[in-house]
């Protein structure tokens, strides 16, 4: 579970949707400049060149959605809740 000091507020959460959802090719987004530096310093976003990119830890946390759990690297991320008859080990399906 995400400590206190991870927890995004709605509106930094929207920021990280807009980081995440921006093509490199686009303008940089406009957001507020303390959400930029909140999340620079959780490590969702890093500044190069002088443009927001997303990070791995970011994507997770994309991922987690509005629960503010972070996700752990490499852990399989489904849409099916635990217990659920799709999530049982069967041919094709290796139990992630």
């Amino acid at each position: 579970m995400a400590t206190q000091s991870k927890m995004l507020t709605p509106e930094e959460f929207a920021s990280l949707l807009t980081i995440g959802n921006t093509r490199a090719s686009d303008s940089a987004p406009a957001i507020p400049t303390e959400h930029s530096a909140r999340l620079i310093a959780l490590g969702y976003v890093a500044d190069l060149a002088d443009r927001l990119r997303m990070t791995t830890p970011g994507r997770h946390q994309m991922a987690a959605g509005m629960s503010n759990e972070v996700a752990a690297p490499g852990a399989a991320l489904t849409r099916y809740p635990s217990g659920h008859p799709m999530l049982e080990k069967s041919p094709g399906n290796y139990g992630f």
